[in-house]
């Protein structure tokens, strides 16, 4: 007697696996978008905090400003700004830089537009713009939002249905 699998019996068992995995993968991969997502909103939180430290702990203003040079978007620099012009460069002045990971598949929009914001010495902001609310979004339409407020506190929540 051969023991085995026949012909027909293989082809049906690929044939579940085929349909298993046609379910599995678009899961999957809303999975893996919406896990891009939180972790760029939890960089831009991560970005925003370590400017608000280096900004006390340096006793000196810090920046955190839109990398628009960045082949990553979005992207963030954290860092000082002798020159006044809002920007963070390379070399001393530079203290960190994060980067979103995903590609075109997130995209983040600061109400109101902005391209950097301050802390000073005391941990408060110094840009005088307000809260800032970044939204951050995602292919799929799902989103979070980052709330900043005039005292330099961080707050981060999804977007309401059809926010994105």
């Amino acid at each position: 007697m051969q023991k085995g699998f026949t012909l027909l019996e293989l082809m049906f068992a690929i044939a579940i696996v085929g349909i298993l995995a046609a379910f599995a993968i678009p899961a999957f991969q809303s999975t893996v978008q919406n896990n891009q997502l939180v972790a760029c909103a939890n960089k831009l939180v991560a970005a925003i905090q370590y400017a608000k430290s280096e900004a006390i702990g340096n006793r000196q203003t810090v920046l955190v400003a839109a990398d628009a040079a960045s082949a990553i978007q979005p992207a963030f620099r954290v860092g000082r700004d002798p020159d006044g012009n809002n920007q963070v460069e390379d070399g001393a002045d530079l203290l960190q830089s994060f980067a979103c990971d995903g590609g075109n598949a997130i995209s983040m929009t600061p109400t109101p537009t902005i391209t950097f914001l301050s802390f000073a010495p005391t941990g408060f902001r110094a840009d005088g713009q307000g809260q800032i609310v970044f939204r951050t979004c995602s292919i799929t339409g799902n989103g979070r939002d980052m709330t900043v407020t005039t005292g330099g506190g961080v707050s981060s929540v999804d977007t309401p249905d059809g926010g994105c």
